[in-house]
């Protein structure tokens, strides 16, 4: 049976190509490598270079003068348009800029969502108001299969070092010259110091945390903590927070600081309307919107087809247009037809496909678009969310929760490693929601008896899929009282989490609401590109009245082609305002 299957796809190699930039010049001799190999390549004078690579491969582009960026592979990766940024170190002391510095109140207002600021014994520290080396590691970023936390701070923070000294593994500013207790590093572990007193019997390192429960790490070099935490400290700190305490402000009912009450984020109107939007679509859409009638505009259509037609983004288009635009679900089913080659093996085209047609309610068609996704690519988690989700669409909620146990059960053998992503909480949140409201329908009574699936959340949730794991954007969510909150979706804001989707194999975040504030509000979205210099879509699930037995959804999909362009995307109405993640 087909949610019984997990099987790797056949590993083929990929020939890469691309041209690499600063944003405005070509760069010539940039090292494309494939990491922990010795196989590379650079770029020519016009920043041009070919490079062979397998799936899940990690291609390492880096040059002097320039941040290093690490793409991992995808199936269907064969063009990758890089831009390179300067590595600038900036001391915020020495640099005046228009707007205020940020104050204690303001960072402890963002610290669970800023994942460079720290809490510490003497206030919240941040490397953009600190004016000497400060290293921070968000917790999400370290392995959670390392021996203890010394192993996994290493990991994250080349240079450091764990050396065993009669018996005792400590932790190195840095492993160079010689190594004595009294240069190791001691630790701040919510705001208290580690050991506890000089006299303590027990480890000198804290082993003992649990690495799931750490929620932000930051390293301090010798001569600033010393200067901080005097002479204990000569060797640097190490700051820990966990889980354990509340850090920074909370709203009522222990909630995160909602950040759409941060100062300097008053929304300005200037997202693009829909409407004008369309005067920048590709030439043969606008035409399409001239045509007088559908007999018109299909001369248009297959006089187009010869130019653009092996382009499932323009087959995609033209069928949206006519089954809208003209009513023809007929001629627009045709246009699908026509190009089923352009869709067969491709899972960037097959899930955009379904995607539209979840938001034109054909579920079952949807269905069978993500059954032939999941047979592409059975080790991507992805897969299994949308084809769960899918047969529940279809009303087929065993076959769902047989797809979501499958799942489940290869975390459970450790064939998958868990972690925070966000994957594993929209994967945990949509399986409790099934069994919450459909497990009479799935399960015995005897197990209903024994297991409680209460929702851990009511109110709106918005769930965001992107058919392309290189798809970069940024998402504005504006509040009904003018004031914004932005997630941004990139290599250089959060290349760990994109690294982690990849990895993964998933392409999704969601967005919760409660009921702070009712009114309506409204979501723009700024498209950065998919590095190929071609659209893509994103599906957006509004579930309203999420966790009670009134739950509802709609479905919407976007095609983002139109780069740094600030455009609505649309609006809901809802009794929320805080965000959580």
């Amino acid at each position: 049976m087909l949610y019984g299957v997990l099987s790797s796809a056949q590993e083929t190699g990929n020939q890469i190509s691309g041209v690499v930039t600063d944003g405005f010049s070509p760069l010539s001799n940039v090292s494309v490598l494939i990491k922990n190999s010795e196989r590379g390549v650079v770029t020519n004078a016009n920043g041009k270079y070919v490079i062979e690579a397998q799936a899940k491969d990690i291609l390492v582009f880096s040059y002097i003068g320039m941040k290093s960026l690490e793409i991992i592979i995808e199936d269907m990766t064969t063009l990758l348009n890089i831009e390179l940024q300067p590595d600038v170190e900036k001391l915020d002391e020495v640099v005046v800029t228009k707007h205020k510095r940020k104050t204690q109140k303001d960072l402890s207002r963002t610290f669970y969502s800023d994942p460079t600021v720290v809490s510490s014994g003497y206030g919240f520290l941040s490397p953009e108001i600190v004016g000497y080396e400060l290293r921070v590691i968000d917790g999400k970023d370290l392995n959670k299969n390392k021996y203890d936390i010394l192993d996994a701070i290493v990991e994250q923070l080349p240079g450091t070092c764990v050396r065993s000294i009669e018996g005792e593994r400590l932790l190195f500013f840095s492993c160079s010259g010689s190594l004595r207790k009294s240069a190791a590093l001691v630790y701040e572990i919510d705001g208290q110091l580690w050991p506890p007193t000089e006299d303590f019997m027990g480890s000198l390192s804290p082993t003992h945390i649990n690495i799931a429960n750490v929620l932000r790490v930051a390293l301090i070099p010798g001569d600033q903590a010393a200067r901080r935490y005097g002479g204990i400290a000569n060797g640097g700190i190490v700051i820990i927070n966990t889980n354990n305490i509340v850090h920074g402000e909370r709203e009522p009912g222990n909630k995160p600081y909602d950040q759409a009450k941060l100062r300097n984020n008053t929304y300005a109107n200037d997202a693009v309307s829909k409407k004008a939007m369309r005067n920048n679509e590709p030439i043969y859409l606008r035409e399409l919107y001239q045509a007088a009638n559908e007999v018109e505009a299909a001369e248009i259509y297959k006089k187009q087809k010869t130019n653009f037609g092996s382009s499932y983004v323009f087959v995609l288009e033209n069928y949206r247009l006519f089954r809208e635009h003209f009513k023809s679900l007929k001629f627009a089913n045709s246009i699908i037809e026509d190009s089923q080659s352009l869709f067969d093996d491709n899972p960037l085209a097959l899930k955009a496909l379904a995607y539209i047609k979840q938001s034109y309610g054909d579920l079952q068609e949807a269905n069978d678009l993500y059954k032939k996704v999941f047979l592409l690519r059975p080790d991507y988690g992805q897969s299994y969310i949308d084809l769960a989700n899918s047969y529940r669409e279809i009303e087929q909620y065993s076959k769902a929760a047989a797809i979501f146990s499958r799942y489940n059960h290869l975390i459970g053998i450790k064939f998958i490693e868990k972690d925070t992503s966000d994957f594993f909480q929209i994967f945990e949140r949509d399986f409790d929601n099934l069994l919450e409201l459909k497990g009479k329908e799935i399960m015995s009574d005897t197990i209903l008896d024994n297991h409680s699936f209460e929702a851990d959340f009511q109110g709106t949730r918005i769930v965001f899929d992107w058919n392309d794991g290189e798809a970069e954007f940024e998402l504005q969510f504006v509040n009904p009282q003018g004031k914004y909150f932005k997630s941004e979706h990139s290599m250089f804001a959060n290349a760990n989490e994109i690294q982690r989707e990849k990895q993964l194999g998933y392409s999704c975040k969601e967005f919760l609401m409660d009921g702070t504030f009712p009114g309506e509000w409204q979501i723009n979205g700024k498209y950065l590109g998919n590095r190929k210099s071609t659209a893509s879509y994103i599906k957006v699930t509004i579930y309203h009245n999420y966790g009670l037995k009134t739950q509802r959804k709609e479905t919407k999909v976007f095609k983002l082609a139109l780069k740094y362009v600030n455009q609505e995307l649309f609006k809901v109405n809802n009794n929320a305002t805080t965000f959580l993640r």
